[in-house]
């Protein structure tokens, strides 16, 4: 019985198919070392967290001995962190201009 399609593609299927197999078990694995890292530093990354946040209520407290170069990096995140908002909702949307509305001002299911 003779062999369906060309014999060459059908070598370079098996080949490419078990590449995908050894591919998806490294991108799963990768997955899982990045969530046990997460995990294991979740103390440092919250202990470095409160530091900063003791160092923004001294801050407060103190107002007069805040330099321009920390109320400037204090302004640039806070508009970094708007534009960001902002693009994730444009994103979540899926417009850039207003949300889908039906001609009766709500979104119209079918």
């Amino acid at each position: 019985m003779a062999r369906i399609g060309n014999p060459q593609v059908s070598d370079k299927f098996a080949v490419n198919q078990q590449a995908i197999q050894t591919t998806s078990h490294e991108f799963f694995a990768a997955g899982a070392r990045l969530v046990y890292l997460n995990l294991a530093t979740f103390r440092q990354r919250l202990s470095a967290a409160s530091a900063e946040l003791g160092t923004f209520t001294n801050s407060l407290k103190n107002l007069s001995t805040v330099s321009a170069a920390q109320a400037g990096s204090v302004a640039v995140i806070g508009v970094e962190s708007y534009f960001l908002f902002n693009v994730g909702e444009i994103f979540g949307r899926g417009s850039l201009i207003g949300y889908d509305v039906g001609p009766n001002g709500f979104t119209e299911k079918h």
